[in-house]
């Protein structure tokens, strides 16, 4: 793992070892392939937004296995949004999330926060757009240089690429 560990496996070094080098407090490393297969499962999952406020997941439970196709239905605020919300830790949660058997619930387990969102994706229903700047939105972790998230904005729109 190098000096400045952000959790995200390096994929020369990875490549080399045959597994990913990202680790979290469990201190087993994250394949390069996860999660390619496996179960997705929470258990006795609890989320609220506010410590005082009512607990919008509570404690649910659910396993979802590899290939399986679900749809998550319910009126406004039955918290639909709230599950996905959960699984990529993007709010507090208590229980057990866990994905291709590895726990993913929160910084304590095996696979830091960075790893999950970059490994898994999601299209929300509600786009969000963060205090602070353009920039900062278009690169939450401040991962790319100026010129590269530059180079990007001047690309074509994708309609012209059809």
């Amino acid at each position: 793992v190098g000096p400045a560990d952000d959790g995200a496996p390096d994929a020369g070094r990875a490549g080399k070892l045959g597994a990913a080098v990202a680790v979290g407090a469990g201190a087993t490393a994250v394949p390069l392939d996860w999660p390619k297969r496996g179960t997705l499962v929470l258990r006795d999952v609890r989320l609220r937004y506010a410590p005082d406020s009512p607990e919008v997941l509570a404690g649910i439970s659910f396993s979802v296995e590899h290939g399986e196709r679900v749809g998550v239905v319910g009126r406004t605020g039955a918290g639909k949004s709230s599950v996905l919300l959960a699984i990529f830790r993007m709010a507090p949660t208590t229980g057990l999330i866990e994905i291709g058997g590895l726990d993913v619930s929160s910084e304590a387990t095996v696979v830091p926060r960075r790893v999950v969102r970059a490994r898994l994706g999601m299209i929300p229903q509600d786009s969000y757009l963060f205090s602070g700047t353009i920039r900062s939105n278009l690169d939450v972790e401040n991962v790319y240089s100026d010129e590269q998230l530059a180079r990007v904005l001047r690309l074509p729109p994708p309609e012209t690429m059809i």
